[in-house]
């Protein structure tokens, strides 16, 4: 009995460590002007000012949108590539992983 607890014990502790990796934040195009791109999130709480979107294209996370303003479940962007964006285009928040902790990737803007 004390070996089933002990392996049941290294499985949780196993599947946990596992689950360390986030899945990128998705939201997607609600609305687009001639110089702002408006994307809907679940949730803006992650986002920042000055923090960089992505678009996924061939397989591949690429920046495409810089963060102006927030809201509660939105943000105004503008584009850094010269893509055309459509309402509903899928947009990612990404995250990098190091050294076991997450790091929210972002590019904030310096201002003089």
């Amino acid at each position: 009995m004390r070996y089933l607890l002990i392996a049941l014990f290294s499985l949780v502790l196993l599947s946990v460590k596992a689950q360390t990796g986030e899945v990128p934040l998705e939201g997607a195009v609600s609305y687009v002007t001639g110089q702002s791109i408006y994307v809907r999130f679940p949730n803006t709480g992650q986002l920042s000012a000055g923090d960089t979107l992505y678009v996924q294209r061939n397989g591949k996370l690429i920046p495409a949108l810089l963060v102006n303003v927030i809201s509660s479940v939105s943000c105004v962007c503008s584009a850094l590539v010269p893509d055309k964006f459509t309402v509903s285009d899928v947009i990612f928040r990404k995250r990098a992983q190091l050294q076991g902790k997450t790091k929210e990737t972002s590019e904030k803007t310096i201002k003089p």
